[in-house]
């Protein structure tokens, strides 16, 4: 006993290092999770043009808006500018970001939590829960957003922590709103979250002082954020013709009974894999048992993550492992965390709470890195599967990407892909998305069609007739790559799957094409309009047709 008492007592007395050496440690634990996927490379593309000067485009004068993640990219494209890879860029500022984040949740746990063991805990917890750790890589906005959403909580605290001195805050948490717009449109969502609770709790304290604290703050707050979104939509306007990205007609297909069931699994899998169901319930009946002892970021943060949740629902969930959670997860865990603080054996439920999260983090770590789990069976895609579409042997659109690159060196050859974001990326050629996030016919049904039972995401895909009509001249489909001894005749359906029966019988299966990749691979790709460089590559026996 005099052993606990005497190690607590010199945990209380250096608690800040043993935060600090913690901290480290989950920054370390993400870096070895770390990780990029396909979609990545679209935001890559969009910001090595812009680097070069020839504008936020995927294909050279179109001006297309494909991609959701603005002050992402142009960050990537800074990188790209100082002369570093987009990949090793968005690793470091994500596991940079990541480092604030901790940081952060730190000083909120402080007040929120008040315990400094159970802080630890908490931190703990969170940052050892793997898809929180992964994606802090990616190559997507995820941590960013997750940074500044943990901003928003943390100013929102300090408001009503001290509303006589709170007038300052405002101005920053427009800043924070306006820049989460610029990181994820749809953050519009959060932000009207931390604006209305702000408004409620101001509107429980009767003091005139504080009500009119709040609205000279909120005048601030507004004037902030359009300051920076004002310009911004100016820009879009005059640039892409439109407010809206593009990628909303290509993800938007309306509330029905499948997409809510998409939704619904996606929210079930989360919580299913983490554990998250009986220490939800045991939470909830002590929020409402100690409604009145909650924090300000308790009480946020939880209404942050149900509201985000039903909304996550609403649009069908999403292929990308648990990505549309990860900004909200910090919330989640600080309010379990909280609400162990206000039990009476508080130690005991901590210890339970960080021991299950842990545990569960790595039981699906290791099912996933050993390629166990690659997807569910509603189509999410794993950390693991989706790093390892860009080099595992049947795929390895990277090495494709490059493939097309050298042997098309003039650009002067027009590719049609499903993944768009390697393929088109390290090819450097013209592209058509087939799935349409970066077409801006995406909502023309003469032009794509619709897979009503597509995962998120990949509802729609181009039509034959559309890609002759675009001047395509190679097909790449799902980029899939098959070895040399299998049948080069294959089912045209194994790299374009949502084909329909009248394109296939309008297809010359003899312009099938197999493309010498390295050693025994072939890329198998549809030969569409015709190229004097690729005639003179089948000529010369380099390429073959399926004869």
């Amino acid at each position: 006993m005099k052993i606990l008492i005497l190690l607590k007592n010199y945990f209380l007395k250096y608690d800040n290092l043993f935060f600090t050496l913690l901290i480290l440690i989950l920054v370390s634990h993400a870096h070895s999770n770390r990780f990029i996927q396909d979609d990545a490379y679209i935001s890559y593309r969009y910001a090595e043009n812009f680097a070069n000067g020839i504008g936020l485009v995927f294909n050279q004068g179109e001006h297309v808006e494909g991609y959701t993640n603005f002050l992402w990219t142009v960050i990537i494209s800074l990188g790209i500018l100082f002369g570093a890879t987009p990949e090793s860029f968005s690793i470091f500022v994500g596991l940079f970001f990541l480092l604030i984040t901790l940081y952060i949740y730190k000083y909120i746990s402080k007040f929120s939590i008040g315990d400094r063991l159970i802080e630890l805990c908490f931190l703990g917890a969170l940052g050892f829960t793997y898809s929180f750790s992964a994606y802090a890589t990616g190559g997507l906005e995820t941590s960013l957003l997750t940074l500044l959403v943990s901003i928003s909580i943390l100013l929102a605290a300090k408001i009503l922590k001290d509303p006589n001195n709170s007038l300052k805050w405002f101005p920053m948490l427009g800043l924070i709103f306006a820049s989460m717009i610029l990181t994820r449109p749809d953050s519009a969502l959060i932000c009207s979250v931390v604006s209305l609770f702000l408004i409620f709790y101001t509107g429980l304290n009767h003091e005139r002082r504080h009500v009119l604290f709040s609205v000279y703050g909120f005048l601030l707050l507004t004037l902030a954020f359009f300051v920076i979104i004002g310009p911004w939509l100016i820009w879009k306007i005059n640039f892409y013709g439109t407010i809206f990205p593009n990628t909303a007609k290509a993800k938007i297909v309306g509330i029905n009974p499948y997409v809510l069931f998409m939704g619904g699994e996606y929210l079930n899998n989360f919580i299913k894999i983490y554990w998250l169901g009986p220490l939800l319930v045991y939470g909830t009946i002590i929020y409402f048992a100690k409604l009145r002892s909650f924090s300000p970021a308790g009480h946020l943060g939880i209404l942050i993550f149900f509201i985000q949740s039903f909304y996550i629902v609403l649009i069908g969930g999403d292929f990308m492992e648990f990505r549309f959670f990860i900004p909200f997860i910090p919330p989640l865990i600080l309010f379990l965390f909280e609400s162990a603080s206000l039990a009476e054996h508080k130690k005991v439920f901590s210890s339970v709470i960080a021991l299950s999260i842990i545990s569960a983090s790595f039981i699906f770590r290791n099912a996933d890195r050993n390629g166990r789990i690659e997807r569910f069976p509603t189509g999410i895609e794993t950390v693991h599967r989706l790093k390892t579409n860009l080099t595992r042997p049947e795929t390895d659109w990277i090495t494709v990407g490059k493939m097309l690159n050298r042997s098309f060196p003039d650009r002067n050859i027009k590719i049609a892909s499903m993944p768009a974001g390697a393929i088109p990326y390290f090819s450097k050629l013209y592209s058509i998305d087939m799935l349409g996030l970066n077409d801006s016919n995406v909502d023309n049904r003469e032009y794509f069609g619709v897979n009503p039972w597509g995962k998120p995401g990949h509802r729609f895909f181009a039509k034959f007739g559309y890609l002759r009509k675009q001047g395509i001249n190679l097909v790449i489909g799902n980029g899939a790559i098959r070895f040399t001894s299998l049948p080069i005749e294959s089912d045209l359906r194994f790299f374009l799957p949502f084909i329909s029966d009248e394109e296939i019988t309008s297809v010359d299966r003899s312009r099938i094409v197999k493309i010498p990749i390295d050693g025994d691979r072939s890329l198998i790709a549809l030969y569409l309009n015709d190229s004097p460089l690729i005639d003179a590559y089948i000529k010369e026996g380099k390429w073959i047709l399926n004869r």
